[in-house]
């Protein structure tokens, strides 16, 4: 139903005004039931329509779980980096038309049963949550952030915690950003003790934070483990069985970097990289020396 309160502006004055809106019957989204819906704001003139769906995703410590809705819930997908992709002269216009990115991110992955993605290495555009949001998709947002364990480039907090604000308002009516991402295997104690802090009392969903490869900043925040086990840089014996991955536990043995009883996301595994054409690229490519084998 329709809610109001009245407001009285002053020159260049600006107010943070919050209201609660009652909505009985409402449907729970999930990505097997996107339910959405539009709320109308208007104030005199202007009026802005958002789209919203309703839905609870958090981690648990205690469990290593993920859970939506309060149930448990297991995210089955893959990574989009965007950005290397436009580097490819096949790329063109794709990513900003709406036909060719519900086939990237719907058609094929449903054939799959995926229901999750990490945009990371750069951004996508707006249009890309606008159908992970009807399509049912869990997201998982990362910041442009990309520097590893050490010599954390000499970025100042308060335009960090500016510009993740920034990020975070583009994004945070979208049912499908499931979790904040505040670096790709990144170790950064201003990430963890200052910009997080700062920025995610902001979202009034509480999404779980990932923070790259440093130590979780909340209790229930999960950590990311990428654990290359096809690499011959991690196991040059070259080979190794998929029932490994079940022990990956973002310990320090493993290529988190830390140790850490916090749910896992492993987001990133294999080692499988091909160049178009399906030949290997250079980093998929093994030393003569190492025998592959895969298990029977």
């Amino acid at each position: 139903g329709a809610a109001g309160v009245d407001v009285v502006l002053g020159p260049g004055e600006r107010k943070s005004v919050r209201l609660k809106v009652g909505m009985r019957g409402a449907k729970l989204w999930t990505p097997e039931t996107p339910n959405l819906y539009w709320m109308e704001t208007a104030v005199g003139g202007d009026t802005v329509r958002t789209r919203f769906g309703y839905r609870e995703f958090r981690f648990d410590t205690a469990t290593k779980r993920a859970y939506l809705n309060g149930q448990l819930y297991f995210l089955r997908g893959s990574n989009i980096t965007l950005h290397r992709f436009f580097e490819d002269p096949l790329c063109k216009r794709h990513p900003w038309e709406e036909a060719w990115v519900r086939k990237l991110l719907v058609e094929g992955p449903r054939r799959m049963h995926w229901n999750a993605f990490r945009f990371c290495i750069g951004p996508v555009p707006e249009m890309w949550f606008d159908i992970a949001d009807e399509a049912g998709l869990l997201i998982q947002n990362e910041f442009f952030i990309w520097n590893g364990r050490t010599n954390f480039p000499p970025y100042r907090a308060d335009e960090l915690v500016r510009q993740y604000t920034e990020w975070m308002r583009d994004h945070w009516n979208h049912p499908s950003v499931a979790i904040w991402d505040a670096s790709n295997e990144t170790d950064s104690a201003m990430l963890r003790e200052t910009v997080i802090p700062a920025v995610r009392k902001l979202d009034l969903s509480d999404r779980p934070w990932d923070n790259g490869y440093s130590t979780p900043m909340g209790f229930d925040d999960p950590v990311e483990d990428h654990p290359y086990l096809f690499s011959a840089l991690m196991r040059p014996e070259g080979h190794f069985a998929m029932t490994q991955l079940e022990g990956m536990t973002g310990a320090k043995t493993t290529n988190a970097g830390h140790p850490s009883a916090h749910a896992v996301i492993a987001n990133e595994y294999g080692w499988l990289w091909l160049n178009r054409d399906g030949s290997p690229t250079v980093l998929t490519g093994l030393p003569p020396r190492v025998v592959v084998a895969m298990p029977q």
